[in-house]
């Protein structure tokens, strides 16, 4: 899998947003594990002066992971391929 950071634009928001942000992605993520592509949740960042967001998944492809930012209606602003630590990965 590869490491993808999703950006989203967050105005206003705090850890609490974020946390229920959290939440809505990680049962996207239990939705779809049934079918063919494969995501896994890793971690999220909120830099609450730029009202920024990113969250950090592994996807077997990037249109795998649009299909979870659309099922737990988010609006995606940019995704990045990532680099993430080696003990972070499975």
């Amino acid at each position: 899998m590869v490491a993808y950071a999703l950006e989203l634009y967050l105005p206003g928001a705090d850890a609490r947003a974020l946390d229920d942000l959290v939440r809505l992605v990680q049962q996207a993520c239990r939705e779809l594990r049934s079918g063919r592509e494969r995501i896994r949740y890793l971690n999220a960042l909120l830099l609450p002066d730029d009202e920024t967001a990113f969250l950090l998944f592994e996807a077997t492809t990037p249109d795998a992971l649009r299909h979870i930012v659309g099922r737990a209606g988010l609006r995606g602003e940019r995704l990045h391929p990532a680099v993430v630590p080696s003990e972070q990965q499975a």
